[in-house]
């Protein structure tokens, strides 16, 4: 049917990735518009800071083992084969289903933008390392 192998370390190390691509995204580079649009103060964003990241680093642990599923099913063994593979992922279930905040919550479109783009970037970084790394 299709390789269910996963190189381990390849998820824990483009895991770790996804932290720290999330840190500078939500951090030096989109702190600010990021708090605005999703009506986050300061205090709001630090309290149970600690516990956050550890859930979101299960989260992208989880994330990033599907995304190796899919990139070995699929057979991407190249960088550029791996970052399709994330498009692909974006486009099909993560893009799209982000959209009803938007549209059921009238969420801004800027934070749609935002949060949607972290998780593009990060779904096109990871499928790219796992293709190479698997």
């Amino acid at each position: 049917m299709f390789e269910t192998s996963v190189n381990w370390l390849a998820v824990l190390v483009t895991g770790l990735g996804y932290m720290v691509i999330g840190g500078l995204w939500y951090g030096p580079l989109f702190q600010k518009p990021w708090m605005r649009l999703a009506n986050v103060n300061e205090a709001d964003a630090k309290a149970g800071a600690g516990k956050a990241y550890v859930m979101m680093f299960i989260v992208a642990l989880v994330s990033v083992f599907v995304l190796a599923m899919f990139v070995n099913a699929i057979g991407a063994d190249t960088f550029g084969e791996g970052m399709l593979v994330g498009l692909l992922i974006w486009v099909g279930f993560v893009g799209t289903v982000l959209l009803n905040g938007v549209i059921f919550e009238k969420r801004p479109f800027a934070l749609y933008v935002l949060n949607s783009g972290y998780n593009l970037v990060t779904l096109l970084v990871a499928g790219g390392v796992l293709a190479i790394w698997s």
